[in-house]
């Protein structure tokens, strides 16, 4: 019932009913801020046509929401849109939609699938942290920027492939991913960030591409399962406690000279409780 909304503008400002089922009226433009937080009797929304753009925490806690569509019409999903959507399964977000608001999925416990079209050039920070069943997501070629935090505490993810329009992987991006096995990072990549894999105990190894010049803080600390890592000769920098606690990484693939290693920049205890031995370099072995 039209009786149900509070609508001004086109703007969606309150949902007042108590169904479970919602059909958003088509003169709605946009959905405002916390239009529907907290409504957790509900189970699925239909948003028509009409409306161009999710406000922030427009969605939020709406525990039992399982079932939402999203038209080709929406631009902007806003911060924390359907952060505490505990039900939510599956989304398919429109190619219409360019960012991805920081926090939009948090917390999302039962997503397992995401579909993000080509058009999205934004992940924002948080955005699908702690969706503990997020197992699979495509990131597609064209999304510049994942944010701070973005894959924080996905537990079930397995693997994920960063497109070459990424430059940076940023502080947190997949802090205790902790099934994370398999990630390829494109030569795109200049910097990986503070904690950006730290608690990732399933990853065996990762191979860091020409280009990148630093590896900051902590950055792989906490990888328990990390045999292997490969590091190029454009790096500049290893930061502190970057291998902290990788107690079965017995050897680093180093793409450049002996010299340049010794002279390569290390943090404090870069390599601590780590079982490094040896640097392979490309003129011979340095033994630690």
């Amino acid at each position: 019932m039209n009786n149900d909304f509070e609508i001004v503008d086109g703007v969606l400002k309150k949902y007042t009913g108590q169904e479970s089922k919602v059909k958003i009226p088509n003169k709605v433009k946009s959905i405002g801020e916390r239009a529907f937080s907290y409504c957790n009797f509900i189970t699925s929304i239909i948003i028509p046509n009409s409306v161009i753009s999710i406000g922030e925490w427009a969605f939020v806690n709406c525990f039992r929401l399982a079932s939402i569509e999203i038209p080709n019409s929406i631009i902007t999903i806003g911060k924390s849109a359907f952060s505490g959507c505990h039900d939510l399964k599956n989304i398919a977000i429109p190619d219409s939609v360019t960012i991805i608001g920081n926090g939009a999925f948090c917390e999302c416990l039962s997503l397992t699938n995401v579909t993000i079209p080509n058009s999205v050039t934004d992940i924002g920070d948080g955005a699908f942290s702690s969706c503990f069943a997020l197992k699979s997501i495509t990131i597609p070629e064209g999304v510049k920027t994942i944010g701070k935090y973005a894959f924080q505490e996905c537990n079930s993810l397995s693997s994920i492939i960063i497109p070459d329009s990424v430059t940076r992987i940023q502080e947190n991006t997949f802090h205790d991913c902790e099934l994370l096995s398999n990630i390829t990072i494109p030569k795109s990549v200049t910097s990986i960030e503070n904690c950006a894999f730290c608690g990732c105990k399933g990853l065996k190894n990762i191979i860091i591409p020409e280009n990148v010049i630093s590896i900051e803080d902590c950055a792989f600390c906490g990888c328990y399962s990390l045999k292997s890592i490969t590091i190029p000769q454009s790096i500049k920098s290893i930061g502190n406690s970057v291998f902290f606690c990788c107690s079965v990484l017995k050897s680093i693939n180093f793409k450049g000279t002996k010299t340049e290693w010794i002279w390569l920049r290390k943090g404090l205890r870069w390599n601590e409780l780590a079982e490094i031995k040896v640097v392979h370099c490309i003129d011979g072995d340095l033994r630690l």
